[in-house]
């Protein structure tokens, strides 16, 4: 890894030039499957598209949306410019998430369908938020994030990037106060994937589900950064459910997986 270099943080990139072929992505949902070419296409594109509508280096996307293929598109595509993902918590009331929004200043707010209402509330009172840009389809005063498709799915100009950079802000849960953000630098998210991966043993032939909350840290950092670092396959799913976690297991072919303490609770109730 050099410092200043995009491959810093663009492993996707750096991966679908090393595999592009390679099985990368299952939408479980779907059974939509995506290679590293295919999925590094996306990223880019989706890119492109906060490029056109004024982002760069620093500037903050909020997200406000459960576990889908458009949420780990942008996961992968803000780094590529240098943008801070700021990860909202929707068991969150709309009150707390005011404050929030707030705080992180984000310039644009992509939200999905059924968070419609709320993410207009929330762009009403930050004075900072230039566009809405939905997930679905748009409504007034929206953007689609379909608009993508439109852009080239190769990005040109790089920003200077180094391992101190910020790549995302997580939220505490605020159990001793109000929520805090914690941001996460590029540095921060390439050793915890390094350690990840010597630490377990991944390689490539290597499948983990994905079904924490994006908001939660330990929903991309655990295994699916680690899974890209090493060109293995992620499993996406729209959140966490017994019957399908079995199926994961049973059927799926999965060698990692991971769940807090009442996820294991409810499987062993189950």
């Amino acid at each position: 890894m050099k410092q200043g270099s995009y491959f810093v943080t663009d492993w996707l990139e750096k991966r679908a030039r090393l595999t592009p072929d390679r099985l990368a992505l299952i939408d479980y949902p779907s059974g939509a499957k995506s290679t590293y070419a295919e999925w590094n296409a996306r990223a880019n594109r989706t890119a492109n598209f906060l490029r056109e509508l004024g982002i760069g280096k620093g500037d903050r996307v909020a997200v406000y949306a459960s576990n889908c293929s458009e949420y780990i598109d942008l996961f992968w595509a803000a780094p590529k410019l240098g943008a801070v993902l700021q990860n909202l918590n929707w068991r969150l009331t709309l009150h707390e998430l005011t404050g929030i929004v707030e705080s992180g200043e984000p310039k644009l707010l992509v939200f999905s369908d059924d968070r419609r209402a709320q993410a207009a509330q929330l762009a009403a009172t930050c004075v900072s938020v230039e566009h809405r840009v939905a997930m679905g389809a748009a409504c007034d005063g929206e953007i689609a994030l379909s608009e993508r498709e439109k852009l080239p799915d190769t990005l040109g100009e790089r920003p200077d990037l180094g391992l101190d950079d910020p790549w995302g802000i997580y939220y505490t849960g605020g159990t001793t106060g109000l929520p805090k953000g914690a941001v996460l630098t590029h540095g921060n998210v390439t050793w915890n994937s390094v350690n990840t991966v010597t630490s377990w043993g991944i390689h490539a032939g290597h499948k983990a589900p994905l079904q924490m909350p994006f908001f939660h840290i330990g929903g991309p950092h655990i295994f699916m950064t680690a899974m890209v670092h090493v060109g293995a396959t992620t499993i996406l799913c729209r959140g966490f459910d017994p019957d399908e976690t079995y199926d994961l297991v049973e059927n799926a072919g999965i060698s990692h997986y991971v769940g807090v303490p009442t996820m294991f609770q409810m499987l062993q109730e189950h």
